[in-house]
């Protein structure tokens, strides 16, 4: 089987890498499913579970589903069960964090402003 990505390459899917996300995506597309969480094992005895939810919550909520199900399977929870928006917004705190902590520690002579600037979405004062 083989897809089109973005740029219009043939790239080849399924073969021995698991289950792609955008099949799960199109499957929710094409049944208007808010909320869909996919357990697939292949022949080689590989398990795989696989999410996606249409907004911030369903996703979330999809999460919640898909870690507790790994954990009745008996699987290592150890991954990161977070939706990528939620990845992305704690990646942001731990940004903000590291310049606020700058910010509180800043050597005589520097100024806060800027280093608040460095960190980004700090607007300017023009």
């Amino acid at each position: 089987m083989t897809s089109r990505n973005r740029n219009q390459s043939a790239t080849k899917i399924g073969k021995r890498r698991g289950f792609p996300m955008r099949v799960a995506t199109a499957i929710a597309r094409k049944y208007a499913l808010t909320h869909i969480v996919v357990y697939v094992r292949d022949v080689d005895g590989r398990s795989r579970i696989t999410y996606h939810g249409k907004t911030t919550l369903a996703a979330v909520q999809c999460a919640h589903f898909a870690k507790e199900m790994a954990t009745q399977l008996g699987w290592d929870t150890i991954g990161d069960w977070d939706c990528s928006s939620v990845r992305r917004l704690k990646n942001r705190i731990k940004e903000l964090e590291l310049a606020c902590a700058e910010i509180v520690d800043c050597a005589p002579g520097s100024d806060p402003v800027a280093i608040a600037r460095r960190a980004g979405k700090f607007p300017d004062e023009s």
